[in-house]
């Protein structure tokens, strides 16, 4: 058998091990946690406003009001319903 090392995983070594990574992932948690409660969102659903005519659709604007001031950087997505 080759000699090859082999760690005896004590009381001691198996806390620490178990104490430094729940630090970690409690420090990187929080942090996640208080950066997904900074998002700010709004929400237009603009079909009742601008319906499409005979299949064809229309130029649409839709003037909306900010309650506070969003910080850049924005990023805007578009989401379909019933859409396979």
């Amino acid at each position: 058998m080759l000699p090859a090392w082999r760690p005896v995983p004590s009381y001691g070594s198996t806390m620490t091990i178990f104490i430094v990574f729940g630090v970690i992932f409690l420090t990187l948690g929080i942090t996640l946690y208080v950066m997904s409660d900074r998002i700010q969102m709004i929400e237009l659903q603009y079909n009742t406003v601008c319906p499409a005519t005979n299949g064809v659709s229309n130029i649409c604007v839709q003037e909306f009001n900010l309650e506070e001031d969003i910080e850049g950087p924005i990023y805007v997505y578009y989401e379909l319903g019933n859409f396979y």
